[in-house]
């Protein structure tokens, strides 16, 4: 069963104030606010339009302006301007009050100004009796006009050297593929002008791009200009310019390095380069030690490809004298200046007999590093032997002249050098003295059978097996 119930009755009181609250609602959203609206058309093309110079304009302006409740019967005018220049009264009477308003066209001729440059359109309102030019003010902006500068001769040009851009580096010498794509046009007071686009290296002209008449700007004369060059001999940076000129004909006396367009960099073929720098037992590159001493070497070096053989292989060897001691380096470095740089620690003994020895090292290219080819040709420091005064014997191998570790074939020949340095102190008796030598548990040989000398002095020699 459905139960309807009677439509509830609308109170006289609600019926009453209906039509006041809507009456509010509506005299709220009307007499809020009428500002004063103004739009600008100029020769017919909008508001904002770009002109040559004392170009006539037809400025027709559109307004909406009201007076408000408070001033229904307030005088009211628009004054309008150009930035900081008054230009004329739009309107100038008693308008309606809001939310109603006077509506009108006001249309005004002008002349451009001569000068290049932005001007911009600006109005704003007085309440006073008729319009004054000094009450303008420039408050609200409607509307603009550019006036370009006057086009002029014109040249550019974007350049690429050996298709790899507009800054490149070359060896001196090489070939240079120069190709430009060009711009260029006549000023407007020339039209017929003859018109050179010229190139050079720095301040030196090196070629004509373009020679005839060109389109009169804004338009303009686009084309392609290739020419190869020999780059200079002598290394350094040479900028590439183009300059224009009007003349009959090219003539290379009127160039001028005016207007940037790349770089060519020329530089000189660089060698192989090898530098090695020494640290011994943390003391640097020149120490004293005692024969037999271990030494830790700690080397940081440098080498490089000469730019005319980028993928040699490259090895850098040291040693002392002209013993063999290392290999810091075997492979394929950088290239120069920059190269490739490390750091190796080698450890070694002290020679046997007292002396200066020298530590040297040297660069080769061959497909591995080989002992053969060291040479002391850079000497990177020093290494002093002093006699040992303490009754000792130290005794140093040299095998193959390829130092006292080697690796060899079965049964193959071993030549053995030894270096003896034996001394004993002077109050024992002096008595003979064997140094032998053996591998493993296996005898080898006699090193030195004598009397060594009483210390300070000592018995130096060298043996060979």
């Amino acid at each position: 069963m459905t139960t309807i119930l009677p439509n509830k009755p609308t109170s006289p009181v609600n019926r009453k104030y209906i039509p006041c609250i809507l009456s509010l609602i509506f005299s709220i959203c009307l007499y809020g606010q009428c500002p004063t609206d103004v739009s600008l058309n100029i020769n017919r093309q909008g508001s904002s339009v770009t002109v040559k110079p004392g170009t006539s304009l037809r400025l027709e302006f559109s307004y909406k302006i009201s007076n408000s409740s408070s001033c229904p019967g307030c005088i009211d005018q628009i004054l309008v301007g150009l930035d900081n220049k008054y230009l004329d009264c739009v309107y100038s009477g008693m308008p309606s009050v809001c939310p109603n308003r006077r509506t009108g066209t006001f249309t005004k001729t002008i002349n451009a100004p001569t000068a290049p440059g932005t001007y911009k359109f600006y109005f704003n309102t007085t309440q006073d009796y008729s319009c004054k030019a000094n009450l303008y003010k420039p408050s609200t902006y409607i509307g603009s006009i550019t006036v370009p500068a006057p086009c002029g001769l014109k040249a550019e040009a974007q350049l690429n050297l050996n298709g790899q851009g507009n800054q490149i580096t070359v060896k001196p010498g090489s070939p240079v593929n120069l190709a430009f794509t060009y711009t260029v046009a006549n000023q407007e007071n020339c039209p017929g002008c003859i018109t050179q686009v010229l190139w050079g290296l720095n301040n030196q002209y090196m070629g004509c791009i373009y020679n005839g008449t060109p389109s009169v700007c804004p338009g303009s004369t686009n084309g392609n200009f290739s020419q190869q060059i020999t780059a200079p001999a002598a290394p350094g940076t040479y900028q590439v310019y183009i300059h224009p000129d009007q003349n009959y004909d090219c003539n290379p006396a009127a160039y001028k390095g005016s207007v940037y367009t790349g770089t060519l960099t020329v530089q000189a073929d660089c060698q192989q380069t090898a530098t090695v720098s020494l640290n011994m037992n943390g003391a640097g590159n020149t120490i004293a030690v005692k024969p037999g001493t271990i030494i830790q070497m700690e080397m940081d070096y440098n080498l490089s490809n000469q730019s005319s053989c980028p993928t040699c292989f490259s090895q850098l060897l040291f040693g002392y004298e002209n013993q063999f001691l290392g290999c810091l380096f075997d492979g394929t470095p950088g290239v120069c200046p920059t190269g490739s740089s490390g750091r190796q620690r080698y450890q070694f003994t002290a020679p046997a007999i007292p002396g200066v020895y020298k530590i040297g090292y040297n660069s080769t290219q061959d497909y591995s590093c080989k002992p053969t080819l060291y040479r002391p040709e850079k000497i990177m420091g020093t290494v002093e032997v002093l006699p040992d005064c303490s009754a000792n014997a130290t005794v140093t191998l040299n095998m193959n002249s390829l130092g006292n570790a080697i690796t060899v074939k079965p049964a193959a020949t071993v030549n053995m050098q030894f270096s003896y340095n034996i001394s004993t102190s002077g109050g024992q008796q002096r008595r003979p003295l064997k140094i032998l030598f053996g591998y493993e548990n296996n005898f080898g040989g006699v090193v030195y059978q004598g009397t060594p000398a009483i210390c300070p002095a000592s018995s130096t020699g060298t043996s060979s097996q």
